[in-house]
């Protein structure tokens, strides 16, 4: 795990939802935000085990972060969009 790789939450409330890892904790958890609902100014707790890593770190999801949240919002929904199409 490593901040800008892309996940899916795979518990709780906002299971099945796409989140951007944006800051790595001591105790087992990574601070992640969406860009809608847990913005990049105040990103959600999530442990490990309750999430899945769909890609790995990217220099472009990186760059989006400190563009802010309404441009991190639109690249997760075009890449969800993208799984969609895929599957």
């Amino acid at each position: 795990m490593a901040k800008g790789a892309i996940v899916r939450s795979v518990c709780g409330r906002d299971r099945k939802r796409l989140f951007v890892i944006v800051d790595i904790c001591d105790d087992g958890r990574v601070l992640v935000a969406d860009g809608k609902l847990h913005k990049l100014s105040c990103p959600k707790k999530k442990n490990l085990r309750h999430i899945k890593v769909l890609a790995a770190e990217n220099e472009e999801v990186t760059s989006l972060c400190e563009s802010g949240d309404e441009a991190l919002g639109k690249f997760l929904w075009e890449f969800e969009e993208n799984l969609e199409n895929h599957q």
